[in-house]
């Protein structure tokens, strides 16, 4: 299966779209936020089709660049997405004695860690994008051993690691694009991109509900895995730099269906066939997650009012 520009125009439509209507439906924020987070990608995508392949265009490289920024940020949406108000409806209870504003106290900070960890994993790419390699190491050498300036300011990312490569452009894949960007290696100090991985699943499989468990996976068969199944047989460089950009493309249809699943659950629970919304009952259904008592346990400080 091979993809193309029209087709990354195409879904980044929808995803402005999706994201227009439910902001003037007046949908909370995180369900405004996630497909124009999504669609975001799928306009890089459009464009970086448009100077497809030029590895000396400085709009080539930012465009490659703001891509894989993206990438990096990705986890942080997602779990602000899946951990924030309004709480999802249909299993949606955590397991005792954890409740959604401790776990979100505890997943968000990290999502936004992972998120660093990411962006100075890109260093090495910045300064590509800057052409500032012969300044830096000029500026810098009469403080850092070399090793360390080789690290910094040059590709030193395995071969075998995800959208690795001296040069930092936009490519013509065999089925999609292909991203390239010179890396920081993989250390001990430097994670390597399984880091997106347990950033983006982890907080769901360690903290989730059911519901939150249950999404997951549906967003990993259709994602990563089923983009790994489409692109098999087409060589470790398809899989290494073409299949990031193909989940990526992939994600509009995936945040489609997660609305969809929320707003049937929403239905068949509340009778409401709308996505939630936080509006004043919901936010006094919330209360008891502020105030200790969650899915069914009490805490001292906490005890529901008699009615007179």
């Amino acid at each position: 299966m091979c993809f193309s520009l029209a087709q990354s125009a195409i879904f980044a439509g929808v995803g402005v779209l999706t994201a227009a209507w439910l902001y003037t439906c007046g949908r909370p924020r995180k369900y405004v936020v996630l497909p124009a987070f999504l669609a975001l990608m799928e306009v890089l995508q459009t464009a970086q089709y448009l100077v497809l392949g030029n590895c000396s265009s400085k709009v080539n490289q930012l465009l490659t660049l703001l891509g894989l920024v993206h990438i990096a940020f990705q986890p942080l949406v997602i779990n602000y997405f899946l951990f924030t108000r309004p709480y999802p409806v249909a299993l949606g209870k955590l397991t005792p004695p954890l409740t959604y504003p401790a776990v979100t106290m505890i997943v968000m900070p990290f999502s936004q860690a992972a998120a660093v960890l990411l962006l100075i994993k890109l260093i090495p790419a910045f300064v590509a994008l800057l052409g500032a390699q012969q300044l830096l190491q000029a500026a810098l050498a009469p403080h850092l051993p070399a090793r360390v300036l080789s690290v910094l300011l040059t590709n030193t990312c395995a071969d075998f690691e995800m959208m690795c490569g001296a040069k930092l452009c936009s490519a013509a894949g065999k089925y999609h694009l292909a991203w390239i960007a010179p890396q920081m290696g993989t250390g001990y100090y430097v994670p390597s991109i399984f880091l997106h991985f347990f950033a983006m699943f982890g907080p769901s499989i360690l903290f989730g509900s059911t519901y939150h468990r249950l999404l997951m996976v549906l967003v990993l068969v259709t994602g990563p895995l089923m983009s790994e199944y489409l692109v098999w047989g087409g060589g470790q460089a398809v899989r290494l730099l073409e299949w990031p950009s193909i989940w990526c493309l992939f994600s509009v249809a995936q945040m489609l269906g997660v609305l969809v699943i929320e707003l049937v659950s929403n239905g068949i629970v509340n009778k409401r066939w709308v996505l939630p919304g936080a509006d004043a009952a919901e936010q006094a259904a919330d209360e008891p997650y502020q105030n200790g008592h969650a899915n069914g346990s009490h805490h001292a400080a906490y005890e529901p009012k008699k009615k007179q």
